[in-house]
């Protein structure tokens, strides 16, 4: 029987060969083409050395050359001043061979492999470009140990001699992709959303026992003093045989020490009532207070709490208007079905390819909408932030300002501890 096919989506040593190949093209392509054109178009002098070659730029933009994503760049709507941070690296390689005074490598010009023997500024430019237009346009990522070896070498020096720092470069190739860690913590997460769920349990549980002893308290002191009426009655009607008994002093003297001994100890019973329903009334009283605003928020201070408004604001303004739509329309699907029996949707792809941006968009588009009640971003060179712990702790106190069930019930299980009930059965 023939073995199946492995997945396509699997991942494997390749795979991450291919995901660190682009990120160095991409990322640190970006860097280097990016610092050579500061160098000469200083960030103090880009907005008008842009308008003064407005009739070139003019001209790409008729050509089709220059899209008009990338022109607003150049000259943003709103009339702010262009930074060279937001260009990415086709928009820089454009600037750089047409504006910048740069003369193409002799002989093969600007879209043709230069001679190995040129170690020109305009040849290293070219040999990026054509680097990053190979491996962009092949139909799979995976590349085999030998190969990338060989690449990641040669794209390596060409960086360099642009200026890009080593050190950055080694690291990037022997950095672990993360997917493990993240899984890992998923799991964990799953296995403490479990545990949760027992505890809102017993919380339950707890709370109908202790329901149930109020409940038999009240009835016990009702019975209590329907027999107290009774005492009271009976001795009204003793009081009267002892006006019509003159002459029997001894018996209505015994009959009074008898009422009065009784009388004494039903007050008794009903004072040890009084303090038992005290008693089972105070942990009730002490978990009503910890609804309240002051109270809740003593028993929730030692939560941990993250807050990721920054790093969401970075990566939505690293998000490319227009692009993976097709994403958050499947998470928008997910959400309205309510017939969906699936109440976790997992985002899988291999690291570098815009899972972090996605994960932020969606947050920034759910705050706005008024839908968002909390969020966590697991970062697996950050100890704290892959905490399964920690991370259930901060979305527990997002949670608690979203739904003021889930805070009551929170407090509750939280206050548990402090709660010693003490009865006293008559």
């Amino acid at each position: 029987m023939a073995d199946a096919f492995p997945s396509p989506l699997a991942a494997s040593t390749e795979t991450t060969n291919g995901v660190k190949l682009r990120r160095l093209l991409v990322d640190g392509g970006t860097a280097a083409l990016r610092k050579v054109f500061d160098g000469i178009h200083p960030p103090t002098n880009l907005a008008a050395n842009l308008h003064l070659n407005n009739s070139t730029l003019d001209d790409l933009f008729a050509r089709g050359i220059l899209t008009e994503q990338q022109r607003n760049r150049m000259f943003p709507l709103d009339g702010s001043k262009p930074d060279s941070k937001t260009f990415d690296i086709t928009l820089l390689f454009l600037l750089l061979t047409e504006i910048s005074g740069l003369s193409s490598p002799a002989r093969t010009g600007w879209n043709h492999i230069p001679q190995a023997k040129n170690k020109s500024l305009a040849a290293n430019l070219v040999r990026i470009k054509l680097f990053r237009n190979k491996l962009i346009h092949t139909p799979e990522t995976r590349i085999d140990s030998r190969l990338f070896n060989e690449l990641w070498k040669e794209i390596s020096g060409v960086l360099v001699s642009l200026g890009l720092d080593q050190a950055e470069i080694n690291r990037l190739k022997t950095e672990r992709c993360g997917e493990e860690d993240y899984f890992k913590v998923l799991f964990q997460w799953a296995d403490r959303e479990k545990e949760i769920k027992g505890m809102f349990k017993e919380v339950c549980q707890s709370q109908t026992t202790m329901l149930k002893a109020i409940e038999n308290l009240c009835k016990a002191q009702q019975d209590h003093q329907d027999a107290n009426a009774k005492l009271e009655q009976a001795h009204e009607t003793q009081k009267g045989t002892e006006s019509k008994l003159d002459t029997k002093q001894q018996s209505k003297a015994k009959t009074q020490e008898t009422v009065g001994k009784a009388r004494q100890t039903q007050l008794e019973e009903h004072e040890e009532l009084l303090k038992s329903v005290a008693e089972i009334k105070e942990p009730v009283a002490f978990l009503k207070e910890g609804r309240d605003k002051d109270g809740s928020e003593k028993v929730l201070r030692n939560l941990a709490k993250s807050e990721f408004k920054g790093d969401i604001e970075y990566l939505v303004g690293r998000y490319q208007e227009g692009t993976r739509e097709w994403v958050f329309s499947e998470v928008e699907n997910w959400l309205h079905d309510r017939n969906s029996q699936n109440r976790v949707m997992v985002i899988s792809s291999n690291a570098g390819m815009g899972k972090s941006v996605i994960a932020a968009v969606i947050c920034k588009r759910m705050q706005e909408a008024g839908r968002l009640s909390g969020s966590h971003f697991c970062q697996h060179n950050n100890a704290r932030y892959r905490n399964p712990q920690l991370m259930l702790q901060s979305l527990a106190c997002h949670l608690c300002h979203a739904l003021p069930e889930y805070k009551q019930a929170l407090v509750k299980q939280l206050s548990r501890n402090l709660v010693k009930i003490s009865t006293t059965w008559v």
